[in-house]
Formats: C-alpha cells, sequence, structure tokens
C-alpha cells in the first residue's frame, strides 16, 4: 500500500479550536478562514481539508488545488446546508473529482496514484 506524507484537518476540530459553531453565513465565512489559516502552517506539501463548503465563495476562501465531491445520498441531516449547497465545477479548482458512493475505494486508488505524481 503506498503511504502519502501529507497533513490532514477537520472541520470539526478546528471549529472546536476556534469555539466557532455557528453556521449563519458570517459564521460559515469565519469556518473557511479560520481553516486556512491552521492549513497554512502546515509544513507538509499535500494538505487534505475535511470539510464541506457548500457554496463557491466558501470554497474560494480555501482555493483547493483539488476537489474530491462525495455526490450525497438521501437526504441531508444538515437541512440548513442542504439549502444553499452548490456542486463544485471544474472551473474552481485544477482537478475535480467527482465520486460515487459505491466507488469509494476506486477514488481512493485514483487519488492516490493523481497526489503521487504530483510528488
Amino acid at each position: 500500500m503506498k503511504v502519502l506524507p501529507c497533513s490532514y484537518f477537520n472541520a470539526d476540530d478546528v471549529r472546536c479550536q476556534s469555539k466557532n459553531w455557528d453556521f449563519s453565513a458570517e459564521g460559515r465565512i469565519l469556518a473557511a478562514q479560520n481553516m486556512l489559516k491552521t492549513v497554512n502552517q502546515s509544513w507538509m506539501s499535500i494538505k487534505l481539508i475535511d470539510m464541506i463548503l457548500p457554496t463557491p465563495e466558501l470554497r474560494k476562501i480555501i482555493a483547493p488545488d483539488v476537489i474530491v465531491y462525495l455526490k450525497p445520498f438521501g437526504s441531508s441531516k444538515y437541512p440548513d446546508t442542504s439549502k444553499i449547497y452548490l456542486p463544485p465545477t471544474k472551473n474552481e479548482c485544477e482537478k475535480l473529482f467527482v465520486v460515487e458512493v459505491d466507488e469509494r475505494e476506486k477514488a481512493v486508488g485514483d487519488l492516490i496514484s493523481f497526489f503521487s505524481k504530483s510528488l
């Protein structure tokens, strides 16, 4: 199995550290800004961010090189997020991976291959 050197950042962990559990428009902007500050402290070349950014404006704050979009199945447990959610597009990043729920294992292999080539 291939192992890639990377940092992993979880939105709930960053929200907990910053004590920001506000999911209003302003709270979401602050959460994205806090995530960016946290990520920018890492020296790793690959930084994995586990965060739902429901709008292009929020994704623009992070400005990711790669977006992995897990296509939803069923209804979300966060109706406020579902209400504003717009799926990411190819023009928001260098590479967009769209993953069906039942194709997660294949997607992991594709991601590892992609990142291995960029090292």
